[in-house]
């Protein structure tokens, strides 16, 4: 029990601190409703709430609350004036009268982004975190402050019994959900394990993470340096993807289909093959058998060399093989492609050495490299325009 509120405590301290350092708290307190009237003609509350305004924000906080409560008298849904009353009492040190207006300000509307970030605010310093976030909730849905309020949820998801309630928000189908997952900070180490716990979360409910969801996460990962957290994530998501090779084990590389392949982008899901121009080779996809897996037909022409594809993987170290099958082409043709591994931090290639007449390939996997690339490499060195059909593609550890 100790420890557990040492942690909500902590989480509490990181949550407050972080309204201070995104602003959030600034913005509360400016009131960016301009006024609606420019004078007393006609006046339903409108032109008070305008002066009452004008003195909170001269810090003339008794003539803000008697203005703002005048408007209130004309129309007592103006939200504005509401806010100025709390705003104003919050500026005297009255803490609880503020927070009663505040409260009655989101009741008369939820849309109210300034009375909704107080609010957040006012809980959080209570140790109200779970109806700190549906404030925040509130907020997201009004796309205010996406990339403040998501990094507030990781932080909350670093506590055990929050994430919960982020996972149950989550996987209700939120609007903000893509700007969560969106969210930079999540493949950073202090964000990290809880962005993990919320996505292994939400695979026990009906909405889990899907791949184009986790895509940003793992672009981030990788160019950050640390595409073996994204790897290993992302084959516990989703295994058949081929994203870690267990020792002693074998995976299936698959060609990627349609649109995948016609339009590449890292975005749309990065484990998985990324083909690069190649003027002397033109790579096709076919996949017209839906039982099969996509088959690859490179087009060669004469001299043709360098990579013409590669994805990302995590291999264990050791002797690892490629193997071909469903592939029409000749023990001679098959000499105009290659493979070759490389750590995706970009250490230089370790050519894979073809094995007699089949279509197989091994190499050493040096255990000094967290993440690793597979490198199609196109080596047509005795010339002759060709067409090799390359079919499933398996990767397998031999120790």
């Amino acid at each position: 029990m100790i420890g557990k509120r040492i942690i909500t405590g902590i989480t509490g301290l990181a949550l407050t601190g972080l309204i201070v350092v995104t602003g959030l708290s600034g913005f509360a307190r400016e009131n960016t409703t301009a006024p609606i009237v420019t004078g007393y003609l006609f006046n339903n509350g409108w032109y008070d709430a305008a002066i009452a305004d004008g003195f909170y924000k001269a810090k003339s906080f008794g003539q803000a609350d008697d203005a703002a409560k005048h408007a209130l008298r004309l129309n007592l849904t103006d939200t504005r004036a509401v806010r100025i009353v709390a705003l104003s009492k919050e500026a005297t040190g009255d803490l609880v009268g503020a927070a009663n207006w505040f409260a009655a300000g989101s009741a008369l509307s939820w849309r109210d982004s300034a009375t909704q970030i107080k609010l957040f605010e006012y809980a959080i310093k209570r140790n109200d975190f779970a109806g700190s976030l549906d404030h925040a909730d509130a907020l997201l849905r009004r796309q205010v402050a996406p990339d403040q309020l998501t990094s507030i949820f990781l932080i909350a998801a670093g506590d055990e019994a929050l994430s919960s309630d982020v996972t149950a928000k989550l996987a209700s189908g939120p609007s903000w959900r893509g700007a969560f997952f969106n969210n930079k900070q999540a493949a950073s180490d202090a964000y990290r394990p809880a962005f993990e716990r919320i996505v292994m979360a939400l695979q026990k409910t009906p909405a889990p993470a899907v791949r184009s969801e986790m895509a940003p996460f793992a672009v981030t990962a990788e160019r950050a340096g640390h595409a073996e957290h994204a790897l290993t994530l992302w084959a516990r998501l989703f295994p058949a993807d081929g994203a870690v090779l267990a020792k002693g084990s074998s995976v299936q590389l698959n060609w990627p289909a349609g649109d995948d392949f016609e339009k590449p982008s890292a975005i749309a899901n990065p484990i998985t093959w990324r083909f690069t121009d190649n003027r002397k080779a033109v790579p096709v996809i076919y996949s017209d058998d839906a039982s099969l897996p996509p088959r690859l037909d490179i087009d060669l022409r004469d001299a043709a060399l360098g990579t013409l594809a590669a994805r990302t993987i995590k291999l264990p170290a050791g002797q690892v093989a490629i193997s071909l099958s469903d592939s029409t082409a000749s023990a001679e043709d098959f000499a105009a492609i290659g493979w070759s591994i490389s750590c995706s931090a970009g250490s230089g290639k370790t050519p894979m050495t073809k094995t007699g007449n089949a279509a197989i390939w091994q190499a050493a996997v040096p255990g000094n490299c967290p993440a690793h690339r597979i490198n199609l490499e196109l080596q047509n060195l005795r010339g002759g325009d060709k067409t090799l059909s390359v079919g499933r593609v398996t990767l397998r550890s031999l120790s």
